[in-house]
């Protein structure tokens, strides 16, 4: 029942502030050996993990399975294990991160049009790789505590090319 609650409020949140706040969806599926997939999107050389915006025409669910069949992947239900609020000062926006861990046993087959390669690696080693700072920050957040639902906020800048990320609102179990 609480976390039914959390996703509606998520999604009132999300609906009632729709011309200013997004709503990204990122999803850790991990494989049988407990390794992370990371992508390269294409052109732009950032390693992130699997993703997918909230649209009106799709359930979160549903969206995760349609990201997962893009790389010829089936998941196991998933379940939500964050829910962070990104600050970026790079474009002055807000967007909520809900973060999904689910499990796979098959093998990348294909990728998305937009995704140049990608990897299954160790915790450690996938939060290394990763680009952005607010990526590995959740990915250690949801590994360290697998049995919480936590949030916090994170505000995202930018210096020259390199990105950087602070948490300002300490992260914390939701329940």
């Amino acid at each position: 029942m609480k976390y039914l609650m959390i996703l509606f409020m998520v999604l009132a949140f999300s609906t009632q502030a729709k011309d200013e706040i997004s709503t990204f969806h990122r999803m850790l599926m991990f494989n049988d050996s407990g390794q992370l997939l990371v992508v390269k999107i294409k052109g732009a050389g950032f390693w992130v993990t699997p993703g997918v915006y909230q649209t009106n025409s799709n359930t979160m669910q549903q969206a995760l399975k349609d990201n997962a069949a893009e790389y010829g992947l089936a998941m196991t239900q998933s379940s939500l294990k964050g829910v962070f609020t990104i600050k970026s000062k790079i474009d002055n926006s807000t967007s909520i991160r809900n973060i999904f861990v689910t499990r796979t046993k098959d093998k990348v087959t294909k990728f998305p049009k937009y995704i140049e390669s990608v990897k299954w690696l160790s915790v450690d080693e996938a939060v290394k790789t990763l680009s952005f700072p607010h990526i590995s920050y959740f990915v250690e957040q949801v590994t360290k505590y697998p049995n919480q639902i936590s949030g916090g906020t994170v505000i995202q800048t930018k210096d020259n090319d390199r990105y950087a990320a602070k948490i300002v609102d300490k992260f914390y179990p939701l329940f």
